[in-house]
């Protein structure tokens, strides 16, 4: 199926139009302007997939960068819990909760 206004409609119209001599011609010509485009884009699809892989390298390192954040943050907060826990000001929540249980009868 060929799209209206794409270069190989455009060419086979041409042909169309042409008698056996120029219609080799034409398709030779058309051959190497084919060629010519196909070339032309090929190199613009590698540079846009060197980018492509470019950027998804780059948001790989991002992903593994948030992660290893992450990871530091949650390692520093288990640290700051146990910290709290064995500290002066926890033995004192516990030792105020123990006598107002004792007192209350609990």
């Amino acid at each position: 199926m060929l799209m209206e206004g794409s270069i190989l409609s455009h060419i086979i119209e041409r042909m169309r139009q042409k008698d056996d001599i120029e219609r080799f011609d034409e398709s030779f010509t058309a051959f190497l302007e084919l060629g010519h485009y196909l070339f032309a884009h090929s190199e613009e699809l590698r540079e846009e997939h060197k980018e492509m892989v470019k950027l998804r390298a780059k948001l790989a390192l991002e992903k593994e960068e948030k992660r290893k954040a992450h990871e530091e943050v949650n390692a520093a907060m288990e640290r700051a819990m146990q910290d709290f826990k064995s500290s002066k000001d926890m033995e004192d929540i516990k030792i105020d909760f123990a006598q107002k249980s004792f007192l209350e009868g609990f």
